[in-house]
């Protein structure tokens, strides 16, 4: 039981530490998971913070290349909390992904799955 709860306060931790750092994050369930062209675009709940200029979607949406290592881990740890219903902390970076004409989406820069 104690492991746990330290578990989970690290975790927490290092999540406000990446929000902080980040524009713009969220705590939460993903709504969902989106591919289009290469990249993945996942949506969560109870965003918090502000995206930057360049995000044109709705907040809480967050993009990452499926083309890469990372953007595949990314997929992996996205459809495994998914499936089980997990609440997920991400932080978006200070930059967007075009991924279609007129869509721009904050990068995603990390994820926590609780």
């Amino acid at each position: 039981m104690t492991k746990k709860i330290v578990s989970a306060v690290v975790l927490g931790a290092t999540l406000l530490t990446a929000t902080l750092a980040s524009a713009g994050g969220a705590t939460g369930v993903i709504n969902s998971v989106t591919i289009v062209n290469s990249y993945g675009v996942v949506t969560v709940t109870n965003p918090t913070g502000s995206a930057p200029a360049c995000h044109n979607q709705g907040n809480g949406q967050y993009a990452f290349d499926i083309s890469t290592a990372k953007g595949k881990a990314y997929l992996s740890a996205i459809e495994g909390a998914q499936l089980a219903g997990k609440t997920v902390g991400v932080g978006g970076g200070t930059a967007c992904l075009t991924i279609q004409t007129g869509q721009a989406v904050q990068t995603l820069d990390i994820i926590t799955v609780f």
